[in-house]
């Protein structure tokens, strides 16, 4: 099986429309052969819709140079502007079927209204395809009770939590499903 995905770490810096934006590191996936445009609308699309028109550029970090280049790529413009969605970081718990998985906290907008069936589903075509049919659960972190709780999959996503989720750095926790 061929893997034409490229799985990415961004983060928004809240400056200028941005500014007061939760900043924490977001992961996206998306095929090797798309232009960078394609990445642009991408994150357009699951994390900055409710910042109107505002304007931004993408910046690549070179680890090794030790320098970032500037990408420019024009924003489309949109027809219609969603409001519903809600950005949450997660991790993978490296155990069971995904022993060896690098963790990273990873970033993922969907619609507050879908149900956890669904943010499962975006996690699962997003990050964890390479897996075959490994089973596994979401856990919500809840601060206040301080625990993990198990995300009903009919439920919906808002059920959980906030329309802003809080300054935790972790929101989600995907973990192998007990057989």
């Amino acid at each position: 099986m061929v893997y034409d995905r490229i799985h990415l770490t961004f983060l928004i810096i809240p400056t200028g429309p941005f500014f007061g934006y939760q900043s924490t590191p977001n992961g996206i996936s998306i095929s090797k052969n798309e232009p960078v445009s394609a990445l642009r609308t991408e994150i357009w699309n699951n994390y900055l819709t409710e910042y109107g028109n505002a304007s931004f550029n993408l910046r690549a970090v070179d680890i090794e140079q030790q320098y970032y280049l500037s990408r420019y790529c024009p924003i489309q413009k949109k027809k219609k502007m969603v409001y519903d969605r809600i950005h949450l970081t997660f991790l993978i718990i490296p155990t069971g079927p995904f022993f060896g998985y690098q963790s990273t906290p990873n970033g993922i907008s969907i619609s507050k209204n879908e149900p956890v069936s669904a943010l499962r589903t975006e996690i699962w075509n997003n990050y964890l395809t390479e897996y075959g049919n490994a089973s596994f659960n979401l856990r919500a972190v809840d601060i206040e009770r301080r625990e993990y709780v198990y995300m009903e999959p009919e439920k919906k996503n808002s059920d959980y939590f906030n329309p802003k989720p809080s300054g935790i750095s972790i929101h989600i926790l995907v973990i192998q499903a007990n057989d």
